[in-house]
């Protein structure tokens, strides 16, 4: 969200590639002073290849690269991925530019000119998804030296007609230039798995029951999991783009171990919620849309940044609940609900 929002406020264009067969592009790391387990893998071949004579009855096979499948493998992806990216010279209109991994988010990259130390771009990283943003031409830079490196999809580039997804998240472009972030095609996967326990009528609020509930002295595992998994699956909405149901998960999750029915009850009013509003978005406006709200500046700066807390007070007897939201330059960047 942090780079999808810089994206908004300088205009910058937005691609997304895909490294193909990543994993078998990494070596198997066993030393473990470079991060593996010490221990040697081997496989057995194919029957077919020894049937056939190809390979001799009993030959094992070292492991040198990443297999799908092994445990090694994503963290081998992800170790190689990033000394690459870390040695990578991109050549931005004869301006030589470097990547430089956050500290505070190591799947977070910046785009540096080498001379001023300015920073002209971002890369995400999600597995073997790259997301990459900046001015045109830098962005066709980094498509062309990461498209050296590896071999990649074809760059899908989110417009208003298209979007493109990157970590979970629909990402399209508005007409005035804006991002927007939704995850409507999860919602739906919802809506049809639960389709027959749903709801009917409009469902306007998220969470329109009141706080308290009574236990359940009795339940059963299976009604247990089955809570705990509705609120998982709520929970990857809640997170990512769909602030507006943040508290109703979190109401919804405590109520699980002492009353795991009527907390699927709940939940299921709140997937018919989200049926009624697949269509909401969070969006990020480019600066001079943005709306912020100190009085003590004048106009929107990119380096605003807002929190706003807010607790209640122990209502109908039961536990309070605190909340914040963190505001970039007018544009909702993280939120927290909890007990």
């Amino acid at each position: 969200r942090l780079q999808l929002r810089l994206t908004s406020l300088r205009m910058w264009v937005l691609a997304n590639l895909d490294v193909k067969t990543a994993f078998l592009r990494a070596p198997v790391r066993t030393a473990p002073k470079r991060g593996g387990t010490g221990r040697i893998i081997v496989v057995k071949p194919p029957r077919l290849l020894v049937r056939h004579g190809i390979v001799p009855a009993g030959t094992l096979w070292k492991i040198k690269r990443a297999l799908y499948g092994l445990q090694e493998a994503p963290a081998a992806w992800s170790a190689h991925r990033d000394e690459v990216m870390a040695g990578m010279k991109i050549s931005v209109a004869d301006v030589k530019c470097i990547l430089v991994q956050l500290r505070t988010e190591s799947n977070l990259w910046k785009v540096v000119e080498v001379e001023t130390g300015k920073v002209v771009g971002m890369v995400g990283v999600y597995v073997d998804d790259l997301l990459l943003s900046g001015p045109q031409l830098v962005v066709d830079a980094m498509i062309a030296a990461f498209q050296q490196l590896w071999e990649t999809s074809k760059p899908e580039i989110p417009c208003e007609t298209n979007s493109t997804k990157f970590c979970g998240l629909e990402i399209k472009r508005g007409s005035s230039g804006s991002v927007q972030l939704a995850q409507k095609d999860y919602v739906l996967e919802l809506v049809a798995r639960y389709a027959e326990e749903l709801p009917s009528g409009h469902q306007t609020q998220p969470w329109s029951a009141p706080d308290d509930f009574e236990k359940e002295p009795e339940y059963s595992t299976t009604e247990l999991r089955r809570g705990q998994t509705l609120a998982g699956e709520l929970q990857w909405l809640a997170q990512r783009s769909r602030v507006d149901i943040a508290l109703a998960v979190s109401k919804m999750s405590q109520m699980l171990t002492k009353a795991p029915r009527e907390a699927v009850v709940r939940g299921l009013r709140l997937l018919a919620y989200l049926r009624d509003t697949q269509d909401f978005y969070l969006e990020y406006l480019p600066t001079d849309q943005v709306v912020t709200h100190s009085d003590d500046v004048a106009g929107p700066q990119e380096h605003l940044l807002e929190c706003f807390t807010d607790a209640s007070f122990a209502p109908s007897c039961m536990f309070s609940q605190s909340g914040a939201l963190v505001v970039w330059c007018g544009a909702v960047v993280a939120w927290h609900t909890s007990r």
